[in-house]
């Protein structure tokens, strides 16, 4: 029964294939892969070998029908990744999934996709079924199987698996201090960064980007390059800066401060004396809201007489005035502006 199912499957196959047209799909890092599109095979093709594979196959589990319009590499490495449906064989570009590093090879509890290498088959790992694969089977359906579990000519126990790789790498979170960001293989036509309202590139080369936050209020962004025409993208988050303090200055003695690990320094003139640990208010007497200006230069002038600085200790930050609820203030750098 095999026999003939191989038999007929290979006579099918060789005749569509006549009538195929070619596709070109991406690896993740652009590289183009040569694949082709064929017409399926009848109602009645579909419905006996859909049966007979499960009646020959009862441990494994039918998905979908059988089907002349994609195989096994097709279905791991292309159609679930949300690509076209089309037929994809071994040579002569499977390869380049691994080799330009879209994919790294890895352990098994790892492994998202798997590569049957003396047999010419893939696989993926059941999203809902542990420790079950799911792969297509040539012309034949769709299947849910152990791993060495299927024809005998997918030489089942020789396996390689594959996980995706990050396609940019870089913080997800970015502060104070502009961020890079690397692809993790190929050159980038172009990069880009949104919303630019909120992030910045400072720099650019054909395999990293540097990224610059221009507000700190827990933004997120997105970092895309351009690689053989093939848009891969890095999203982030702007982590958030709040003062804490009053809104208004009545007394002798006002602290403020910022959460752990943020520092800004507050430029101003005259310097203020050395041992002050407070803020001031500017007017003589009475209760001042704590207002910001910009000085005369592009930096930000603070209208109080001292500031702490332990709180403030040296950076490149200042603050900046904005129209927010009470103690947010976004941080600025000394051209003014805003991070």
């Amino acid at each position: 029964m095999k026999t003939k199912f191989i038999f007929i499957v290979s006579a099918l196959f060789f005749t569509l294939l006549c009538n195929a047209q070619t596709v070109y799909l991406y690896t993740p890092n652009g590289s183009q892969v040569y694949a082709f599109q064929r017409s399926e095979m009848s109602a009645s093709d579909i419905s006996y070998y859909t049966n007979s594979y499960a009646n020959t196959y009862p441990q494994a589990t039918v998905l979908s029908n059988a089907s002349e319009l994609y195989n096994c590499h097709s279905y791991a490495w292309n159609i679930v990744e949300g690509g076209p449906t089309c037929w994809l064989n071994q040579d002569p570009d499977l390869h380049k999934y691994w080799d330009d590093d879209s994919y790294q090879q890895t352990v098994e509890n790892l492994g998202e996709k798997i590569f049957y290498y003396n047999g010419d088959h893939s696989a993926i790992k059941s999203q809902t079924h542990t420790g079950m694969y799911e792969s297509k089977w040539g012309s034949m359906p769709l299947m849910r199987h152990a791993p060495d579990y299927g024809p005998t000519i997918y030489d089942m126990q020789y396996r390689r698996y594959y996980k995706k790789s990050p396609p940019i790498s870089g913080p997800s979170t970015i502060c104070t201090t502009p961020a890079t960001y690397t692809l993790s293989a190929g050159s980038a036509s172009s990069w880009g960064v949104t919303p630019t309202s909120a992030f910045s590139l400072t720099s650019t080369y054909t395999a990293s980007a540097v990224v610059k936050p221009l507000q700190l209020s827990g933004q997120a962004g997105t970092l895309t390059a351009l690689v053989n025409g093939v848009a891969v993208t890095k999203a982030f988050t702007a982590c958030s800066v709040t003062i804490s303090g009053p809104d208004t200055v009545c007394a002798a003695n006002a602290g403020y401060s910022l959460p752990a690990g943020a520092v800004a320094i507050l430029r101003r003139q005259p310097a203020a004396p050395s041992g002050r640990r407070f803020f001031y208010p500017s007017p003589s007497g009475g209760c001042a809201p704590i207002v910001l200006r910009r000085a005369a230069r592009p930096v930000i002038r603070l209208l109080f007489r001292y500031f702490d600085r332990r709180v403030f200790a040296n950076n490149d930050f200042v603050f900046r005035a904005v129209a927010q609820p009470p103690n947010i203030l976004t941080v600025g750098n000394q051209n003014g502006d805003s991070y």
